[in-house]
């Protein structure tokens, strides 16, 4: 069993994605050497990897790296419809869609 069954962060959780040091390495533009390094050490995934491993994995770019990519401040629009009003959720487009679930609560009290 490899370093990324043992410690808990998002390389690790990367590497347990694709299925091994080896494949996220190759993803990373990286070697395998260097990725069990970098899961050692609890290190960050490489800003440059963020993408091509979100596009492997489906693990989001806010959960790699969120000193890089934070979630969006909540605003005052209510949640859309396609959002079922959570206000973390990935919308249409594939991005995060941040609202305010107490203006989607709100909205829906007035109807």
């Amino acid at each position: 069993m490899g370093i990324e069954h043992q410690v808990d962060t998002p390389l690790a959780l990367a590497a347990r994605a694709v299925g091994s040091q080896t494949r996220l390495a190759e993803i990373a533009g990286k070697s395998q050497g260097t990725v069990n390094l970098r899961l050692r050490n609890k290190q960050s995934v490489w800003p440059e990897a963020v993408l091509p491993i979100e596009a492997a994995t489906g693990i989001s770019r806010h959960v790699l790296r969120p000193d890089i990519y934070p979630l969006p401040e909540p605003t005052d629009a209510p949640c859309p419809p396609e959002n079922n009003g959570d206000p973390s959720s990935v919308g249409p487009s594939g991005s995060i869609v941040a609202c305010d679930r107490a203006a989607l609560s709100h909205q829906d009290g007035a109807k």
